[in-house]
């Protein structure tokens, strides 16, 4: 000791399964509150030890700390405190270290904590902590770099200058969180490439959905809206590009309110394959869920899987539904509203379509345009899809129109979306030139119906 301070050295302590060690002084006369302290902490219990950090799920695992800093009176400095927990080669650990000042009275708070935290991998983290994600969304196997400025206390925080990295991702902007008795939220994040794809479970691991006696298209997933009744905020992102469900998108844009389980969504934009989309979604969960989802879009490439029969074509459109219910096939058996979507054509290459589209779509088209077979191309000079949503049924209204350079088809009818049944009329005529012997291998009336999984 010293005439104005008392150093401790070779200090040992245990508090449970933690076992404490390292050196402090304590500067004189004690009720000045000052002095400097160098820790280390191994063990399980840093959540004993400091009950402030209980939500941090890496102070209930066993951990090592170590602490360097000070205190004078009601202030805590950190020069350095980091938590690694994990696995034991320092390579896999994971790893949280703090620099700041913490204000312990008359309440814990953060005035501006730098925080830099290192997760090895997510999905074992995700695993230790017992974390549940929402149904259908995983944690990737992937390593995690954040880091942060924190300010606030426990009952509220914000994270500000975040930025984050998962693989060949990024995110930036700010979180702010106010538990409260209902929760309020402030959420702004921007990223400069971002890849979804990991966080959504692959065919093998997605759920088989409910049996039914026949095989349906539309599934019976659940919407998570319970999740909208439990908190309130605001939510906007921006991303220059974005991979989910195998499509690549860019100028990404959407700005989503949520207020008393009412979360509107306005815009909600997007760019893929130079097409532009833009949509105003509004979601009412109290009650009986009310789901409305109204658009327009430009020269959009419509990628919706192999048995696609739009997608080799862009499309100019407008959709304006509405759908009752708490899952998809809920919302598909309300459906109400139009649908509309028109084509300036293309030159398509007979062999693409084949490799496209399904066995099924592929001999529908050959028997409507049997010239599939003897020419190399289809020149589509237009395309008009008009349908009308009642009740769950959509209606051709009136037609949905192909005219190639040699042919014109339209068809009439109907699929009814409560139990996917279809009932199509197509009529095609050949247009002036074709040839008498040519036009004399049309199929001038052709009808489909089953069910959407098995037209």
């Amino acid at each position: 000791g010293s005439s104005d301070a008392l150093r401790l050295r070779q200090l040992k302590f245990s508090v449970g399964e933690l076992a404490i060690a390292g050196r402090a002084t304590l500067g004189l006369p004690i009720a000045g509150a000052r002095g400097e302290f160098d820790l280390s902490a191994a063990g399980k219990g840093l959540d004993s030890l400091l009950p402030e950090l209980d939500w941090l799920p890496l102070v209930h695992q066993r951990a090592q700390l170590s602490a360097r800093g000070g205190w004078q009176k009601d202030r805590l400095r950190f020069d350095q405190l980091q938590l690694e927990a994990g696995s034991d080669s320092n390579s896999n650990s994971d790893r949280v270290n703090v620099k700041g000042e913490l204000a312990l009275a008359p309440k814990l708070s953060a005035t501006a904590l730098q925080l830099d935290a290192r997760i090895a991998d997510l999905a074992a983290a995700g695993r230790r902590v017992g974390l549940e994600v929402p149904a259908g969304l995983r944690l990737p196997a992937s390593a995690l770099h954040l880091t942060a400025r924190l300010s606030g206390t426990p009952a509220a925080f914000a994270l500000e200058k975040l930025s984050a990295r998962i693989g060949d991702s990024d995110l930036s902007g700010r979180v702010q969180l106010d538990p409260g008795v209902r929760p309020e939220v402030a959420i702004e994040l921007h990223s400069n490439s971002l890849d979804l794809t990991p966080f959504v479970p692959g065919e093998r691991q997605r759920p088989r959905p409910r049996s039914t006696a026949r095989e349906l298209l539309i599934p019976e997933i659940s919407l998570p809206l319970d999740l909208l009744g439990k908190l309130d905020g605001r939510f906007l992102f921006s991303a220059d590009k974005l991979r989910f469900a195998g499509l690549d998108y860019a100028a990404v844009r959407i700005d989503a309110r949520l207020r008393d389980a009412h979360l509107a969504v306005a815009p909600l934009e997007f760019a893929n394959s130079n097409g532009t989309f833009s949509a105003q979604l509004d979601i009412r969960s109290a009650g009986t869920p009310l789901v409305s989802l109204a658009g327009s879009g430009k020269n959009l490439l419509l990628d919706l899987g192999a048995s696609n029969p739009f997608g080799l074509l862009r499309y100019d459109g407008q959709i304006d539904l509405a759908g009752e219910g708490r899952t998809l096939r809920e919302l598909a058996s309300s459906l109400q509203g139009t649908i509309r979507l028109t084509s300036a054509g293309e030159r398509l290459p007979n062999s693409r379509l084949s490799l496209v589209y399904s066995d099924f779509f592929t001999q529908l088209f050959s028997t409507l345009n049997p010239l599939m077979k003897r020419e190399p191309y289809t020149d589509v000079v237009c395309a008009v899809y008009a349908l009308r949503a009642e009740r769950g049924v959509l209606h051709t209204d009136p037609a949905l129109v192909i005219r190639t350079s040699a042919i014109d088809i339209m068809s009439y009818g109907r699929a009814d979306l409560h139990d996917e049944r279809i009932d199509l009329k197509f009529k095609t005529a050949a247009r002036r030139g074709l040839g008498f012997s040519a036009s004399q291998m049309l199929n001038p009336y052709v009808k489909v119906s089953g069910t959407l999984a098995k037209p």
